[in-house]
């Protein structure tokens, strides 16, 4: 079960990053805020005080002459922002030992 819901997390990012880019690109092109991308910050969602953000662990492991073994032991997902002035929103979707 746990390559099965790996790969779930892993496609839903893959869905979620690039329609999120091509919208803030066209609200960009129109005369919206530009998205933009800082390192440890994330990506800007559009016009808005979102971002997304995540990361992958993984390792290659060739011990000697052994067939290798790609090890993806962490996955994670995030979308932070602001609400109002003294609110922020931070929601994380995670999967440890992935593959």
């Amino acid at each position: 079960m746990k390559p099965l819901r790996s790969l779930i997390l892993l496609l839903l990012s893959l869905i979620i990053l690039p329609s999120t880019i091509v919208s803030a690109a066209e609200e960009s092109a129109i005369g919206g805020k530009p998205w933009e991308y800082n390192l440890g910050k994330g990506l800007r969602i559009a016009a808005s005080d979102f971002f997304i953000g995540g990361y992958i662990n993984a390792e290659y492991l060739d011990e000697s002459g052994e067939e290798g073994a790609f090890i993806l032991d962490d996955i994670s997902f995030f979308v932070f922002g602001d609400i109002g002035p003294q609110f922020r929103f931070f929601s994380e979707l995670e999967d440890e030992e992935a593959l």
